[in-house]
């Protein structure tokens, strides 16, 4: 079966998840152990160019790329398991979280709105 570049997208962003920067050879491992073996050099640089421009990764160096801070944020606040009544917040970002994932679109139009509403406070 062919692997798409949205499935290469995902496994990049479940790589840099952690929010450690990560050369591409460590990414490509990582795909590999996930079971993505069977893509083009073509497709990696185009996912990775993709997740750039949506800025949903960023390039800190030659190779060696990053989540977004504002992604990091979010994962973070979402993982976190406190005993106290939950924020609606934080379980609306529970519920969010994994379909932003799927969909860099969605994610992107996120960004988006973040960065507006900045400008307007």
């Amino acid at each position: 079966m062919a692997i798409t570049s949205s499935q290469i997208q995902e496994a990049i962003l479940n790589c840099l998840r952690s929010g450690t920067s990560r050369t591409t050879r460590e990414i490509k491992h990582h795909l590999e152990t996930a079971g993505i073996r069977d893509y083009t050099p073509g497709q990696f640089s185009g996912s990775i160019n993709t997740l750039c421009r949506q800025k949903n990764i960023k390039c800190v160096s030659r190779g060696t790329y990053r989540i977004n801070e504002v992604i990091e944020t979010i994962m973070q606040t979402s993982l976190k398991n406190e005993p106290r009544e939950e924020d609606p917040n934080l379980a609306m970002m529970k519920l969010l979280l994994p379909k932003l994932l799927e969909s860099p679109e969605m994610l992107q139009n996120l960004m988006k709105l973040s960065d507006a509403v900045k400008k307007v406070n």
